[in-house]
């Protein structure tokens, strides 16, 4: 396995760098103004690395700058979300490369005439088209409509993406000469260090702010700490600040070195779709989920599948002794080579730790499982887990629920664990609205969609926590938040657990109503208001089959 993890490795960067100095001119900005960045990529989002670059409007937050196709090519995709990329186009090009262009606010004239005929003849506001090969091609530098704040976007912005055509793996669009000025080094802001057992477990956490020494050189608590553990794991707290913009961004390139020997190292190139979801071990996930602070591990774990690594024969662990100290130095560069370093040394105390811990049940990170806990069969299967899991698990009695406790929720899981639990005293016509529930911490609920077997139901779910049985009968709300007839009227359609689906309609006619899930909005364009009394009926339905009617006469002279 890690023979062949580093003939990958080897082969794309072989690649990657054969491409740039090929194409490090082929591709122009999408933009007329000057680049500045929002988000870089690779920069560690909640649940995935990001795949492009978010580049800012020319006025802060103001959609509507025009849109450039970077190089000649034609369209091989259209997609419209209500969230995700919203608004998105895709281009082939001959080169073997795909640029993105999402989140954007509309289409030019020929691409929204195309799309909405598409949109009315499936009924469907969200659509994902593949127009034939070369149907409709784009010179170099043509208009393809605007920037805008379409889909999962909190701000106007276009991300920007250049992709492997064939693999569809994203590349940095900074290695093809698209970025903005920098000369900004990395902000380092805390080193964390683990205590680790041989199998990975932690044994130990202590933060350090960092102190500054000089110009982008840091240390940490007067450049020397004792940890009470035999072996440590480093983690780096940290951002990229570039010209122009004070967004944090993440870091292009980290490298650990122990006593001058490199142990670890992560350059932002590239990320495959595959593997995204182990950023979930890439950082500290616990950390991220109790304390709101992103940190890098600077030792990859023995489940983590993620080939952004240097020196692939060294796991990124430091043995630590009480006699000897143990020089670490930490460099952050950005794409420009701007260096930002941390240097210290690291002891053993002579004090240990024993820690010691109950569980219900060992589960090997490599190994598939199905078992039983209580009354809760559980199945997970081999490589959803980065280390071993000592599985704590729990029952209780909540009013009238059993709370199914299944381990912390700030474990990571890399594919979907399947439940089931047991169906008790909810009466049988109620079954089609019986659904499985997720208990946040603020005690809000998240739907989970399950299938009944029998006198129990299964479900399937990525994230460890406390889960109940919850029969859902409240249909979605459907507001009205804007209804002059002089604009578009604009509602807020939400349900209490799970999502919506929504159609409109003006005297019985489907329309195209634009809905953004991330706040929740329903715009009917005021282009549908003509002369004369019409009738509006929005239909919402949940994910359990509730479903709400609005009617609004409409008169528009």
């Amino acid at each position: 396995m890690k023979i062949r993890l580093f003939l990958y490795n080897f082969l794309v960067g072989l690649s990657l760098n054969a491409q740039t100095m090929l194409d490090t001119m082929y591709f122009d900005s999408p933009i007329k103004h000057d680049v500045v960045l929002a988000g870089s990529f690779g920069e560690l989002r909640t649940s995935h690395f990001h795949a492009g670059l978010d580049i800012k409007p020319s006025k802060f937050n103001i959609s509507g700058d025009s849109l450039f196709v970077a190089a000649p090519g034609y369209i091989s995709r259209i997609k419209i979300q209500s969230g995700g990329y919203g608004r998105v186009l895709y281009v082939d090009h001959p080169n073997g490369y795909t640029s993105v262009y999402a989140h954007m606010m509309e289409f030019k004239d020929s691409i929204e005439q195309y799309i909405q005929k598409m949109q009315l003849a499936s009924q469907s506001y969200e659509i994902d088209i593949y127009p034939q090969k070369g149907k409709i091609r784009l010179p170099r530098g043509a208009f393809i409509g605007l920037l805008g704040n379409s889909g999962r976007s909190y701000g106007a912005h276009l991300h920007f993406e250049i992709r492997n055509t064939v693999s569809e793996t994203p590349i940095n669009p900074m290695l093809f000469g698209i970025g903005p000025k920098d000369n900004i080094a990395p902000d380092l802001s805390s080193v964390t260090i683990h205590g680790l057992s041989l199998d990975h477990q932690e044994t130990h956490f202590s933060n350090y702010p960092t102190e500054k020494v000089d110009n982008h050189k840091y240390t940490i608590n007067k450049g020397a700490v004792s940890i009470p553990a035999w072996r440590i794991g480093v983690l780096l707290q940290g951002w990229d600040r570039m010209d122009g913009a004070s967004n944090k961004n993440g870091i292009y390139k980290i490298q650990m070195s122990v006593d001058d020997t490199l142990r670890y190292g992560v350059t932002m190139d590239s990320v495959n779709w595959d593997e995204t979801a182990y950023i979930k071990t890439h950082i500290d996930y616990t950390d991220k989920q109790d304390n709101k602070r992103t940190t890098v591990r600077c030792y990859p774990m023995p489940g983590n599948e993620l080939n952004i690594y240097e020196s692939t024969n060294r796991n990124g662990i430091v043995r630590l002794y009480s006699s000897e100290a143990r020089k670490i130095e930490i460099k952050a560069s950005d794409f420009s080579g701007n260096i930002s370093s941390i240097l210290f040394d690291v002891k053993r105390s002579n004090k240990m730790i024993k820690n010691t811990s109950s569980f219900e049940k060992l589960i090997k990170y490599n190994s598939p499982y199905n078992f039983k806990l209580g009354s809760c069969h559980m199945s997970i299967a081999a490589n959803t887990l980065d280390r071993d899991l000592y599985l704590n698990y729990s029952e209780s009695i909540d009013k009238d629920h059993t709370i199914y406790s299944i381990h912390r929720d700030s474990n990571p899981l890399y594919k979907p664990m399947k439940a089931t639990i047991p169906i008790m005293n909810i009466d049988s016509l109620l079954f089609d609205k019986l659904c499985a529930v997720l208990i946040e911490e603020d005690g809000n609920l998240t739907f989970k969609d399950g299938t009944i077997v029998g006198d129990s139901l299964s479900f399937k779910t990525n994230v460890f926590g406390d889960y109940r049985l919850h029969v859902d009968t409240i249909p979605p709300s459907i507001t009205p938040i804007q209804t002059s007839l002089n604009d578009d009227l604009s509602f807020i359609v939400k349900d209490n657990i799970s999502n919506v689906t929504i159609n409109a309609y003006i005297d019985g006619q489907w329309i195209i109503s634009p809905f953004k899930i991330l706040n929740h909005t329903l715009l009917i364009p005021k282009k549908e208001f003509r002369a004369g009394q019409k009738e509006l009926k929005i239909i919402a339905i949940d994910e359990i089959g509730n479903k709400s009617n609005y009617t609004q006469l409409l008169e528009q002279e």
